[in-house]
């Protein structure tokens, strides 16, 4: 009490150490009082692992009423640190209390939050299970969640876009229907899968134009969601412009990737890595894309990010196969081709054959084109058939 007359003029930058006091002295509803307060101030502060102590601490003294909200903001928490497998844990553990407690407008919304935790981690066909189970389809915020995560899920598998477009254009028309109601995030969040789904087709000036509307949207908001999504934005629009070869891409990877810092967001700092290595190749320097590349992947690793460590293995595997190390080129794009397969993340498992077929045997490397035609033909994936087509005459001209 003492403590907390002394520092009354500025009680919340000092909960934190007023909350471990309490905790000494096993003062347990204190404790928690004040350790959520200084949860929330490292969240707006974007002190992400502070955060996640703060409120891992205000769990422990937490009664039956503020367990569930307590949780949730730890799973968040976690999310924005990087640390998807962990929120999913958190989210988990928020959604059987929900259930338990037989709160349906509680249990939807663990089940949205752990469907979105679950995108960095490539599990697919369980965001379309959970979603598929909510209730509380009347809420506008639920309905533009849902659609969005379907369409999400079903573009980053890649293996229905027209599904996928659906799904995003129905999330679309929502918010517009609802824009009084909506965050401007949800806004950036359609533009840039909608940006995505372009890009998959081969349509990057679509992809482009897609990606500046959500980087557009997402000046309007200053939630951090926004911040997340503004982060990605940053590096699709470098990695598409590099590909129309536009030199303007390094300046929105360094962007993306200052951004990422400033707000602490570990996670998306895998693909700027992926991006700014990239860039550094279509400069021909490779000793600054591989360095990258390895950032990234061991970033990847330590956060448990299947889907970048599949992505990163393959960038690693096209610096190889410049450096004319083709055996180590086919080792690294075997390994990202298994990875991809394994986690049917069929655009990017195309990608890698289309690479790795070169170095393979006449008849694996046909083997390997022919599947990858097939899921490119499929989805009309413009860029990947040409790429296809380049890479057949390339094994025609080497026997000639």
């Amino acid at each position: 009490n003492a403590m907390i007359e002394l520092y009354q003029s500025r009680i919340e930058e000092v909960a934190g150490l007023i909350a471990t006091h309490f905790a000494q002295a096993h003062t347990l509803e204190c404790a928690t009082l004040f350790a959520l307060q200084a949860a929330q101030r490292a969240m707006r502060l974007k002190a992400w692992q502070e955060a996640i102590s703060f409120y891992g601490q205000a769990l422990e003294g937490a009664d039956q009423e503020q367990w569930f909200a307590i949780a949730m903001e730890l799973g968040e928490a976690y999310f924005h640190a990087g640390e998807a497998l962990q929120a999913s844990e958190m989210f988990q553990s928020a959604l059987a209390f929900a259930e338990t407690h037989q709160d349906q407008g509680k249990t939807d919304n663990a089940r949205l939050a752990l469907a979105r935790s679950l995108i960095p981690q490539s599990r697919f066909a369980e965001i379309i299970s959970l979603i598929s189970q909510v209730h509380t389809t009347d809420a506008p915020d639920n309905r533009v969640t849902i659609e969005f995560l379907w369409g999400t899920a079903l573009s980053l598998e890649g293996s229905d876009l027209v599904a996928a477009t659906e799904h995003l254009k129905a999330a679309e028309v929502l918010i517009e229907q609802q824009q009084d109601r909506l965050q401007p995030s949800h806004l950036v969040q359609i533009r840039f899968e909608l940006g995505s789904v372009a890009a998959q087709r081969g349509d990057l000036t679509t992809a482009i134009a897609y990606y500046h509307a959500a980087l557009a949207a997402a000046e309007k908001s200053t939630d951090a969601l926004a911040n997340y999504w503004r982060t990605l934005v940053y590096n699709n629009l470098a990695y598409h412009l590099l590909l129309l070869g536009d030199a303007t891409a390094i300046e929105y990877a360094q962007t993306g990737m200052q951004y990422a810092q400033e707000h602490g967001l570990l996670g998306l700092q895998t693909y700027l890595y992926s991006t700014l290595g990239e860039i550094a190749m279509s400069d021909n320097d490779l000793t600054t894309a591989e360095v990258q590349f390895t950032m990234g992947l061991q970033l990847a690793e330590r956060l448990s990010m299947p889907e970048r460590i599949a992505g990163l293995t393959a960038n690693l595997g096209l610096v190889a196969l410049r450096q004319n190390q083709s055996d180590r080129a086919t080792h690294y794009l075997s390994t990202a081709l298994a990875q991809a397969d394994d986690l049917k993340i069929y655009h990017l498992a195309t990608q890698v054959r289309v690479w790795l077929a070169p170095l393979l045997p006449d008849d694996q490397a046909y083997e390997q084109l022919d599947t990858a035609q097939a899921f490119a033909e499929q989805g009309g994936r413009q860029r990947l058939l040409a790429e296809i087509h380049d890479t057949r005459q390339q094994l025609q001209q080497a026997k000639t």
